[in-house]
């Protein structure tokens, strides 16, 4: 779940991004510009989950206004789900 002015969210690319990357999504009328902030990794048995791993991005949107309503609307959990859908390398993280 986003905090403040952050948005977390799952990737599963053949590019992973790493701390202090931008990363730039072309979404909507607004696209989202941000920094990897923090990566989390999930490692799982078997029995735990069909994936065997999951890496977490943790982001920050740039200091423009329009950046940060962005990511504001993206606190709604409704929303968030909605965002994440329109890209096939991302999942919700909840």
């Amino acid at each position: 779940m986003p905090t403040g002015e952050s948005i977390h969210f799952l990737v599963d690319a053949l590019a992973l991004p790493r701390v202090g990357d931008r990363l730039h999504f072309a979404a909507g009328r607004t696209p989202l510009y941000l920094t990897v902030r923090e990566i989390d990794h999930w490692f799982f048995t078997d029995d735990e989950g069909s994936d065997p791993c999951e890496l977490a991005v943790h982001a920050d949107p740039d200091a423009d206004e329009a950046q940060l309503l962005a990511v504001r609307k993206l606190l709604n959990r409704e929303e968030r789900q909605r965002w994440i859908a329109q890209f096939s390398m991302l999942g919700y993280l909840d």
